[in-house]
């Protein structure tokens, strides 16, 4: 979720069926850092699904 200055206000694992806990965390927290354009009307609520794969 983006807060009206485009700055990440809150990121979240999604249920998660990984089962290296340190994987998801390391996913996540990578996540919070960004910004982005401040949007014109209010919160941006954005949904962005991973999936790994073997090489």
């Amino acid at each position: 979720m983006s807060d009206g200055d485009g700055a990440v206000s809150r990121v979240a694992n999604g249920n998660s069926v990984r089962p290296d806990g340190n994987t998801v965390s390391c996913v996540v927290s990578s996540f919070a850092s960004p910004s982005f354009p401040a949007p014109e009307n209010g919160v941006v609520t954005v949904v962005y699904p991973i999936a790994f794969a073997p090489g």
